[in-house]
């Protein structure tokens, strides 16, 4: 896998993940869908920075370490469960959902980071990512949490 073809993986993983917060803030009301709603905003900007590297890292035909492609490919699609659908699923299994998407994403881009070399513009930007989307971890496992 080519590092421009990892960075369109990981802009289509962060409009997955603002796909899944619109949908956990339509059956949400209150602090809950607004926290959604702004963390899908998140996902979004995220988006962004990605497409942003891309224009600015060095090297986009370049193969990606293993370790990369491999944790991928383990943490793509629909995390545990890929018969998983966004639609009726229950507000416990959307933030289960939501939950393992946030750990995948931080796992996979802190090992992005250990890639680059420290004080690099791509490091500061994977570890900035890896937490927001640690940020999001711990507000679902608290959601989910009072859910029980």
């Amino acid at each position: 896998m080519l590092l421009r073809e990892l960075l369109e993986e990981l802009v289509l993983a962060e409009e997955l993940g603002s796909q899944t917060y619109e949908k956990i803030a339509e059956v949400n009301e209150g602090d809950i869908a607004k926290t959604t709603l702004i963390f899908a905003k998140e996902e979004k900007k995220h988006t962004k920075v990605i497409q942003y590297l891309s224009e600015v890292i060095e090297g986009l035909e370049n193969p990606v370490p293993e370790e990369v492609v491999l944790l991928l490919k383990k943490n793509s699609g629909k995390g545990e469960d890929p018969t998983f659908e966004l639609e009726g699923a229950s507000r416990k299994q959307l933030f289960q959902y939501a939950l393992q998407i946030e750990k995948n994403s931080i796992e996979l881009y802190e090992e992005i980071a250990r890639h680059y070399e420290p004080d690099t513009v791509e490091m500061k930007e994977f570890i900035k990512l890896a937490k927001g989307e640690r940020a999001h971890m711990y507000y679902i496992l608290k959601i989910l949490h009072d859910l029980k």
